[in-house]
């Protein structure tokens, strides 16, 4: 199931790059992936990946961070592992989270483009039933598009933060955000945004001749940019 070894899936790619570390020996590892890897159906895999590179001399750490903590207006949990070839984990992942609060985050109005750059297609035309819900008034939806209840289908409010961007082929399939009464998707330079990237990086992507399709997925399966830069300079104590 899901990253077991030999299992053929997506997931179960882990195991290569065990098989890379073994001949290589990089000095630092740096492995991210979704927290549901600590739960009783796969954690097993998870220390299965920890015991392997122990016996080859590494020691590890690992928590759990959220991109809302980092600047980018996206709550989303994911947990990362250091793995230090050699010597004792001298390695710190404290933040100071007790301090940071709502006001203090980045929330998507933040992150809009101009409105002179957003294509017609970027619109929602069908009906939106009226709702609110909060979460921690964090991620506010404010409607429902659809009667599944699924993310696709719902709006969320400019004032508030995103949920976690997904790796989805259409814009649509992340929800949708409220400006001034009317519903859209979030643009390509908006997901790109979300995670830490400029629209300069969008921009080269779409100057090689990657899809919006495509650059839906390359923001959604990304990791969020300064939570790394964050990992680099307590690696590097640059901190």
């Amino acid at each position: 199931m899901g990253g077991d070894k030999d299992s053929g899936t997506r997931s179960s790619l882990m195991w290569y790059s065990v098989d890379i570390i073994r001949k290589r020996l990089p000095k630092v590892i740096v492995w991210e992936n979704v927290p549901n890897v600590l739960s009783k159906r796969h954690i097993h895999n998870f220390e299965k990946y920890m015991e392997d590179l122990s016996e080859l001399g590494y020691n590890h750490i690992y928590t759990i961070l959220n991109s809302k903590y980092f600047g980018v207006p996206q709550s989303r949990d994911r947990l990362f592992c250091v793995s230090i070839l050699g010597k004792e984990i001298d390695f710190d992942f404290y933040r100071d989270y007790n301090s940071v609060t709502f006001e203090d985050f980045v929330k998507i109005k933040d992150i809009l483009e101009s409105p002179d750059k957003i294509g017609e297609h970027m619109w929602m035309l069908r009906n939106v039933y009226q709702e609110r819900e909060y979460n921690n008034k964090e991620i506010i939806c404010v409607g429902q598009s659809s009667s599944k209840g699924s993310q696709a289908g719902k709006v969320f409010s400019i004032e508030g933060l995103f949920p976690t961007l997904c790796a989805c082929n259409h814009g649509y399939a992340l929800g949708y955000i409220e400006i001034d009464g009317k519903y859209r998707k979030l643009t390509p330079v908006e997901t790109f945004r979300m995670m830490g990237f400029t629209e300069e990086d969008c921009n080269k992507c779409i100057a090689l001749g990657t899809s919006e399709t495509q650059l839906y997925k390359q923001s959604g399966n990304s990791i969020v940019v300064p939570v790394l830069e964050f990992l680099f300079r307590r690696i590097y104590k640059l901190d």
